[in-house]
């Protein structure tokens, strides 16, 4: 654009080495956000549908995984 180099935004906040940090401390919270879903499953078949639910914790355990059992 214009020769102009675009930044992104963690670059312009420098993040970038800080990333991994908030890439593995994101996988560990999806873990235990699992579990909770797992914990209170039977509560929220009630409202929401149990295959999501179970979507949405395979998701959860392995956010690099497709819905259809293929990897990103």
């Amino acid at each position: 654009m214009n020769g102009e180099k675009r930044t992104s935004a963690v670059e312009s906040l420098e993040l970038d080495n800080l990333s991994p940090l908030f890439a593995d401390l994101a996988a560990a919270l999806g873990w235990v956000g699992a579990q909770a879903l797992l914990f209170f499953q039977p509560l929220l078949t009630g409202w929401v549908n149990a295959s999501a639910i179970e979507r949405a914790i395979r998701w959860l355990e392995a956010p690099s995984q497709r819905t259809d059992g293929r990897e990103l």
